[in-house]
Protein backbone atom coordinates (compact mmCIF):
# COMPACT_ATOMS: atom_id res chain seq x y z
CA UNK A 1 0.00 0.00 0.00
CA UNK A 2 1.33 3.42 -1.17
CA UNK A 3 1.42 6.03 1.25
CA UNK A 4 0.93 9.56 1.00
CA UNK A 5 3.29 12.30 2.85
CA UNK A 6 0.86 13.17 5.24
CA UNK A 7 0.00 9.96 6.17
CA UNK A 8 3.94 8.74 6.56
CA UNK A 9 4.06 12.13 8.63
CA UNK A 10 1.16 11.35 11.20
CA UNK A 11 1.94 7.51 11.34
CA UNK A 12 6.16 8.63 12.35
CA UNK A 13 4.86 11.45 14.45
CA UNK A 14 2.25 9.01 16.46
CA UNK A 15 4.76 6.15 16.71
CA UNK A 16 7.28 8.64 18.42
CA UNK A 17 3.97 10.12 20.44
CA UNK A 18 3.35 6.58 21.69
CA UNK A 19 6.81 4.90 22.72
CA UNK A 20 7.01 8.59 24.61
CA UNK A 21 3.72 8.44 26.08
CA UNK A 22 3.50 4.87 27.53
CA UNK A 23 7.97 5.27 28.94
CA UNK A 24 6.33 8.37 30.49
CA UNK A 25 3.41 6.54 32.17
CA UNK A 26 5.09 3.39 33.30
CA UNK A 27 7.76 5.85 35.06
CA UNK A 28 4.54 7.94 36.45
CA UNK A 29 3.72 4.59 37.66
CA UNK A 30 6.40 3.34 39.08
CA UNK A 31 7.07 6.61 40.91
CA UNK A 32 4.03 6.80 42.13
CA UNK A 33 3.78 3.08 43.47
CA UNK A 34 7.10 4.04 45.39
CA UNK A 35 5.76 6.96 46.75
CA UNK A 36 2.56 5.33 48.32
CA UNK A 37 4.15 2.29 49.47
CA UNK A 38 6.86 4.43 51.51
CA UNK A 39 3.65 7.00 52.83
CA UNK A 40 1.67 3.60 54.22
CA UNK A 41 4.80 2.13 55.27
CA UNK A 42 5.40 5.07 57.82
CA UNK A 43 1.29 5.31 58.48
CA UNK A 44 2.03 1.64 59.77
CA UNK A 45 4.62 2.00 61.17
CA UNK A 46 3.51 5.33 63.00
CA UNK A 47 0.41 3.18 64.12
CA UNK A 48 2.35 0.26 65.71
CA UNK A 49 4.47 2.61 67.47
CA UNK A 50 1.10 4.25 69.19
CA UNK A 51 -0.29 1.37 69.77
CA UNK A 52 2.95 0.38 71.69
CA UNK A 53 2.51 3.61 73.21
CA UNK A 54 -0.57 2.71 74.67
CA UNK A 55 0.56 -0.01 76.78
CA UNK A 56 1.42 1.93 79.84
CA UNK A 57 3.48 -1.21 82.34
CA UNK A 58 3.94 -4.64 82.58
CA UNK A 59 0.69 -5.33 84.26
CA UNK A 60 -1.41 -3.81 81.53
CA UNK A 61 0.73 -6.19 78.79
CA UNK A 62 -0.10 -9.47 80.67
CA UNK A 63 -3.81 -8.49 80.58
CA UNK A 64 -4.76 -10.45 77.86
CA UNK A 65 -8.68 -9.34 78.35
CA UNK A 66 -7.80 -6.08 78.29
CA UNK A 67 -5.49 -6.21 75.34
CA UNK A 68 -8.09 -8.63 73.21
CA UNK A 69 -10.91 -5.97 73.58
CA UNK A 70 -8.51 -3.16 73.01
CA UNK A 71 -7.50 -5.04 69.52
CA UNK A 72 -11.57 -5.71 68.82
CA UNK A 73 -11.92 -2.15 69.04
CA UNK A 74 -9.02 -1.18 67.10
CA UNK A 75 -10.38 -3.77 64.28
CA UNK A 76 -13.74 -2.43 63.62
CA UNK A 77 -12.09 1.54 63.14
CA UNK A 78 -8.83 0.08 61.58
CA UNK A 79 -10.48 -2.19 58.56
CA UNK A 80 -6.76 -1.88 56.65
CA UNK A 81 -5.53 -3.96 59.58
CA UNK A 82 -5.35 -7.66 58.71
CA UNK A 83 -4.21 -9.29 61.87
CA UNK A 84 -2.50 -7.67 65.24
CA UNK A 85 -0.82 -9.27 68.16
CA UNK A 86 0.55 -8.27 71.42
CA UNK A 87 3.66 -10.88 72.21
CA UNK A 88 5.49 -10.34 75.92
CA UNK A 89 9.07 -11.20 75.70
CA UNK A 90 10.81 -13.61 78.50
CA UNK A 91 14.23 -14.49 79.21
CA UNK A 92 14.81 -16.49 76.10
CA UNK A 93 11.66 -16.36 73.93
CA UNK A 94 8.46 -13.98 73.00
CA UNK A 95 4.92 -15.62 73.43
CA UNK A 96 1.50 -13.83 72.25
CA UNK A 97 -1.06 -12.65 75.07
CA UNK A 98 -3.24 -11.26 72.87
CA UNK A 99 -4.23 -11.56 68.85
CA UNK A 100 -6.75 -10.95 66.34
CA UNK A 101 -6.31 -14.54 65.09
CA UNK A 102 -5.66 -16.99 67.30
CA UNK A 103 -5.29 -19.81 64.70
CA UNK A 104 -2.19 -18.18 63.21
CA UNK A 105 0.82 -15.68 64.48
CA UNK A 106 2.21 -13.24 62.14
CA UNK A 107 5.85 -14.80 60.95
CA UNK A 108 8.23 -12.83 62.86
CA UNK A 109 11.55 -14.53 62.92
CA UNK A 110 14.13 -14.72 65.80
CA UNK A 111 16.00 -12.39 63.99
CA UNK A 112 13.41 -10.28 64.01
CA UNK A 113 12.48 -10.61 67.69
CA UNK A 114 16.34 -9.64 68.31
CA UNK A 115 15.64 -6.10 66.22
CA UNK A 116 12.90 -5.80 68.20
CA UNK A 117 14.68 -6.22 71.61
CA UNK A 118 17.41 -3.71 70.38
CA UNK A 119 14.53 -1.62 70.17
CA UNK A 120 14.13 -1.12 66.65
CA UNK A 121 10.92 -1.42 64.35
CA UNK A 122 10.89 -4.12 61.67
CA UNK A 123 8.75 -3.78 58.33
CA UNK A 124 8.47 -5.44 55.32
CA UNK A 125 6.47 -5.95 52.40
CA UNK A 126 4.42 -9.13 51.64
CA UNK A 127 2.93 -10.02 48.46
CA UNK A 128 0.33 -12.75 49.03
CA UNK A 129 -2.33 -14.53 46.06
CA UNK A 130 -4.56 -11.62 46.32
CA UNK A 131 -2.85 -8.46 47.68
CA UNK A 132 0.16 -7.40 49.56
CA UNK A 133 0.34 -6.19 53.09
CA UNK A 134 2.98 -4.41 55.60
CA UNK A 135 4.47 -6.50 58.35
CA UNK A 136 5.56 -4.87 61.06
CA UNK A 137 6.42 -5.42 64.65
CA UNK A 138 7.23 -2.17 67.31
CA UNK A 139 8.78 -2.61 70.67
CA UNK A 140 6.71 -1.98 73.71
CA UNK A 141 9.23 -0.23 76.26
CA UNK A 142 9.05 0.50 80.02
CA UNK A 143 11.77 2.92 81.18
CA UNK A 144 14.28 2.31 78.70
CA UNK A 145 13.62 -1.75 78.71
CA UNK A 146 12.45 -3.80 75.79
CA UNK A 147 9.03 -5.55 77.30
CA UNK A 148 7.51 -6.99 74.69
CA UNK A 149 6.17 -6.09 70.88
CA UNK A 150 3.25 -4.75 68.97
CA UNK A 151 3.17 -7.07 65.72
CA UNK A 152 0.37 -5.93 62.97
CA UNK A 153 -0.42 -6.52 59.01
CA UNK A 154 -1.52 -3.66 57.10
CA UNK A 155 -3.71 -4.91 53.87
CA UNK A 156 -2.67 -2.91 50.70
CA UNK A 157 -5.89 -3.85 48.90
CA UNK A 158 -7.78 -0.50 49.40
CA UNK A 159 -4.67 1.25 47.65
CA UNK A 160 -3.56 -1.22 44.72
CA UNK A 161 -7.49 -0.78 43.96
CA UNK A 162 -6.84 2.60 43.75
CA UNK A 163 -3.40 2.47 42.17
CA UNK A 164 -5.16 0.34 38.99
CA UNK A 165 -8.19 2.37 38.99
CA UNK A 166 -5.50 5.57 38.52
CA UNK A 167 -3.44 3.59 35.91
CA UNK A 168 -6.62 2.88 33.77
CA UNK A 169 -7.64 6.50 33.81
CA UNK A 170 -4.00 7.26 32.78
CA UNK A 171 -4.22 4.98 29.90
CA UNK A 172 -7.51 6.00 28.94
CA UNK A 173 -6.66 9.17 28.97
CA UNK A 174 -3.15 8.75 27.14
CA UNK A 175 -5.64 7.33 24.50
CA UNK A 176 -7.30 9.69 24.22
CA UNK A 177 -4.80 12.34 23.89
CA UNK A 178 -2.84 10.11 21.25
CA UNK A 179 -6.19 10.63 19.17
CA UNK A 180 -6.34 14.13 19.30
CA UNK A 181 -2.99 14.69 18.12
CA UNK A 182 -3.42 12.49 15.53
CA UNK A 183 -5.98 14.46 13.95
CA UNK A 184 -4.30 17.75 14.62
CA UNK A 185 -1.10 16.71 12.95
CA UNK A 186 -3.19 15.36 10.24
CA UNK A 187 -4.31 18.72 9.56
CA UNK A 188 -1.04 20.40 10.15
CA UNK A 189 0.24 18.28 7.84
CA UNK A 190 -2.47 19.01 5.08
CA UNK A 191 -1.88 22.48 5.73
CA UNK A 192 1.56 22.27 6.06
CA UNK A 193 2.98 20.31 3.63
CA UNK A 194 0.18 18.50 1.32
CA UNK A 195 -1.47 21.66 0.11
CA UNK A 196 1.99 23.53 -1.70
CA UNK A 197 3.02 20.27 -2.36
CA UNK A 198 -0.83 19.88 -4.66
CA UNK A 199 0.13 23.18 -6.29
CA UNK A 200 3.36 22.27 -7.55
CA UNK A 201 2.16 18.90 -8.91
CA UNK A 202 -1.08 20.93 -10.76
CA UNK A 203 1.48 23.17 -12.14
CA UNK A 204 3.69 20.51 -12.90
CA UNK A 205 0.61 18.95 -15.05
CA UNK A 206 -0.01 21.70 -16.61
CA UNK A 207 3.62 22.11 -17.99
CA UNK A 208 3.37 18.75 -19.35
CA UNK A 209 0.11 19.23 -20.72
CA UNK A 210 1.97 22.47 -22.65
CA UNK A 211 -0.40 24.72 -21.15
CA UNK A 212 1.05 28.55 -21.79
CA UNK A 213 -1.41 30.18 -19.43
CA UNK A 214 0.44 28.97 -16.34
CA UNK A 215 2.21 32.18 -15.25
CA UNK A 216 3.58 31.28 -11.89
CA UNK A 217 3.21 29.21 -8.51
CA UNK A 218 1.62 31.51 -6.51
CA UNK A 219 3.30 30.18 -2.33
CA UNK A 220 3.75 32.52 0.05
CA UNK A 221 4.75 30.54 3.16
CA UNK A 222 7.86 31.86 3.95
CA UNK A 223 9.39 28.59 4.24
CA UNK A 224 11.23 26.17 2.04
CA UNK A 225 8.26 26.11 -0.13
CA UNK A 226 8.47 29.35 -1.15
CA UNK A 227 11.77 29.48 -1.82
CA UNK A 228 10.86 26.50 -4.37
CA UNK A 229 8.44 28.36 -5.50
CA UNK A 230 10.66 30.93 -7.00
CA UNK A 231 12.88 28.72 -8.30
CA UNK A 232 10.30 27.15 -10.18
CA UNK A 233 8.99 30.54 -11.30
CA UNK A 234 12.23 31.75 -12.39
Amino acid sequence: MRLTIREKLVFCSLAILIVVSLVLTLVHFNFARSLVEADLAERAVAFARELAATIGDQRELESSALLERQIHDILVVRQNVAQLDILIFGPAHGRVVATSHAGRRLPFTLADAAEVRRGRVVSRLVQEETTRFWEIIAPVTFDGTVAGAVAAKFSLGRADALAQANRRTTLALTAVGVLVMAVLMSGAAQWIVVRPLRRFLSAVRRVERGDDTLSAVEIATGDEFDELARHFNA
